[in-house]
């Protein structure tokens, strides 16, 4: 069983994590908060796509009081709440779901 190690990190922008195993423990479904100003905000997610790491979904962002399953063309903007579900366990950071350089 995966747990969750809780984030004590001031800088990292994970706002809840599933405390119970998804499938087996072999995903994981993370709050964020886009938190400051980064290059993936505003950049529509068909854009992203390339520099995402494999395995993950960004399943929902959550701006204001608006709920939005995103697809290819609604990007994140900082003050969103995302959420994403993924097999890698050690994301402690929105950006962190970027393989690195955006393309």
């Amino acid at each position: 069983m995966v747990k969750r190690v809780p984030v004590t990190d001031e800088d990292s922008n994970v706002v809840d994590h599933e405390e119970e195993p998804v499938v087996g423990g072999k995903i994981e479904a993370i709050e964020f908060s886009a938190k400051g100003n980064h290059p993936m905000y505003g950049r529509p997610l068909k854009e992203l796509k390339r520099s995402l790491h494999k395995d993950l979904l960004i399943a929902c962002i959550v701006r204001g009081e608006k709920t939005i399953i995103p697809g290819g063309d609604d990007c994140i903007k900082a003050g969103d709440q995302v959420i994403v579900v993924t097999k890698h366990i050690l994301f402690n950071d929105l950006t962190d779901v970027l393989t690195g350089n955006l393309q």
